[in-house]
């Protein structure tokens, strides 16, 4: 497209005229698509992430990852400080979070404490994954409380039962004189 802008404009004018022309090319329906981590472009997604308030952000992760970090984060600040809000955290990033807080531990631990075994649910977690996990249950978890986090594997199998069974009859006999 042709520019109305006169020759001597700024190169700083000259990006802003190409920025919005870039964004005025998207294929937006509605406003609210813009609003929904389903249904926004992947390339507005870092857009709608700091909308959002979410908090650790990489443009490395799968675009599945990315849409649901968006969607647990309303959830994850309104629980804020319980087990729940540190489950939902690791949740979004595809992994599972199993939490055990002091008074449910056999003796009971350390008040205000809580152990958490975080697993990929059958998938890979990479390094840069498990930071971004540490830093989601160090903001979901409540402020006083202290954890032990143990990583584990996830792996799924199949257990087969086979029976063999033989039938044996036994006769007693007894022979007398």
């Amino acid at each position: 497209m042709s520019s109305l802008l006169p020759p001597n404009a700024s190169p700083l004018v000259n990006h802003l005229v190409d920025t919005t022309e870039r964004a005025s090319n998207q294929n937006i329906n509605s406003i609210s698509d813009l609003w929904n981590a389903d249904t926004c472009a992947l390339s507005l997604l870092p857009w709608l992430a700091w909308a959002e308030g979410v908090q650790e952000w990489s443009s490395q992760w799968s675009e599945s990852v990315q849409r649901a970090v968006i969607k647990a984060t309303r959830e994850t600040r309104r629980k804020r400080g319980t087990a729940q809000a540190v489950i939902d955290a690791v949740a979004a990033f595809g992994g599972i979070a199993i939490v055990e807080e002091w008074f449910e531990k056999n003796p009971q631990g350390v008040p205000g404490t809580f152990d958490v075994t975080i697993s990929g649910g059958g998938n890979y977690i990479d390094e840069g994954l498990q930071y971004a996990m540490i830093a989601s249950i160090d903001r979901a978890k409540n402020v006083r409380s202290h954890y032990t986090l143990n990583v584990g594997i996830t792996s799924l199998a199949q257990v087969n039962v086979v029976c063999v069974s033989q039938t044996a009859n036994y006769i007693h006999l007894n022979f007398t004189d």
